[in-house]
């Protein structure tokens, strides 16, 4: 793996924004602006590191499953900050195999050694748009006869026809209204791929969404019933709102995608199970959830949060905390790994899940060892031959 220079393609920002990314550029507080799509570099990856990627995603997610099972069959969820009044009805959803859409590991690797699993966001990932869509535009318009660790367009598509029989006439798309762009952006992708997949779909935002007390169901601003909702609206918000107690006592009375179980793939309460399921795993990093147990170097990650916000490393080097809403935690005690660097950039490998199978990679980058707000999204490429229409094809049939 290598990280390389490039030229920016000549209206690069105007052809970004027509890809649905309008904030390529984001504006500083205290002036400036920083890049969020950087074409300036692209990673390149050899066959071979895309195959071993795709494969240790493939067991990871396996894993993460066994441990939902795990974690539900012992009535564990208090120790992950879930009420217990929520085990039954995450076990009703995960029994039924309820409709799942996607996830995405968050990897520290650069191709040599084993890749350690920094966690799992199983749940509302966003990031989506600019590696199914955007990266292989700039891939399609810099490098045509190269490859890309990207099915995740095709894969989206397939997965909406194959749940066609079991979401009903149509899906609705639901953000919340005060979400930032990527949010509302990631519901909007996912809502063209259904619609690509031929399914009927209504959009509106999560305040929209209301209880019908005479039907018992979730309805719309229309007072339809709600059968299908993809809700870019993460569990451990919904356990704490004004509906918690019709989503308890009827889970199953909209197919909610992601399903309820997938909360457990998204608290980083998840870490420290895997590794008292897994101990000494080679892509897995010692975990716990009531202190660092003797670490010389750790981070402490708030269960819940996102973007590094509130997280706490300790290393021989020095000890920070980072800015946040979450800092009264609980927390997650994970063994500290420095994120690899390229010429001065820390990066860290999304590898996404399209309905269980790993379907392609997205490369983020930061100044600092934390991969927060600031980060920057950069494109890969493989350093192989395009594959064929009839390879893809292929692939989606066989996987």
């Amino acid at each position: 793996m290598r990280r390389e220079p490039r030229t920016p393609r000549p209206g690069w920002e105007r052809k970004v924004v027509e890809s649905g990314l309008p904030f390529h550029t984001v504006a500083l507080p205290g002036g400036g602006t920083r890049p969020y799509w950087n074409e300036s570099a692209a990673y390149v990856l050899t066959s071979a590191e895309v195959e071993y990627l795709e494969d240790i995603t493939e067991e990871l997610h396996g894993m993460c499953v066994a441990a939902a099972r795990y974690i539900l069959d012992r009535g564990a969820t208090a120790r992950l900050g879930i009420h217990p009044d929520w085990v039954e009805p995450m076990r009703e959803t995960l029994q039924d195999d309820a409709p799942s859409i996607y996830g995405r590991f968050d990897f520290a690797w650069d191709g040599t050694g084993d890749a350690k699993m920094y966690e799992y966001n199983g749940d509302v990932p966003a990031a989506l748009l600019e590696a199914a869509v955007v990266q292989w535009e700039w891939i399609e318009d810099v490098h045509p006869e190269r490859d890309q660790f990207n099915t995740i367009h095709e894969r989206l598509v397939k997965a909406w026809q194959e749940l066609t029989p079991r979401l009903g006439h149509q899906v609705h798309f639901a953000h919340s209204a005060d979400e930032p762009d990527e949010d509302i952006i990631t519901a909007a992708y996912l809502r063209d791929t259904a619609t690509e997949a031929g399914l009927a779909t209504v959009g509106l935002t999560m305040e929209d969404v209301g209880w019908h007390t005479g039907l018992e169901r979730f309805v719309d601003a229309d007072d339809a019933p709600i059968d299908s909702c993809f809700k870019m609206y993460p569990w451990d918000w919904a356990f704490e709102s004004s509906y918690a107690e019709q989503l308890c006592r009827a889970p199953q009375s909209t197919r909610w995608l992601e399903p309820m179980w997938k909360a457990l793939l998204s608290t980083k309460g998840l870490l420290a199970v895997l590794w008292e399921m897994y101990p000494g795993h080679p892509n897995l990093l010692p975990s716990s959830l009531d202190g660092p147990h003797g670490l010389d170097e750790w981070v402490a990650k708030p269960l819940w949060g996102w973007e590094g916000a509130s997280i706490k490393v300790h290393t021989h080097e020095r000890s920070f905390e980072q800015a946040g809403p979450f800092g009264d935690g609980p927390y997650l005690w994970q063994q500290w790994h420095r994120p690899p660097a390229f010429d001065g950039n820390h990066m860290v490998i999304g590898s996404w899940v399209i309905a269980g199978r790993p379907a392609g990679i997205g490369i983020r980058e930061s100044d600092g060892v934390v991969t927060d707000g600031t980060a920057r999204f950069v494109p890969h490429l493989i350093d192989a031959p395009r594959s064929s229409p009839e390879q893809v094809a292929e692939w989606l049939r066989d996987h």
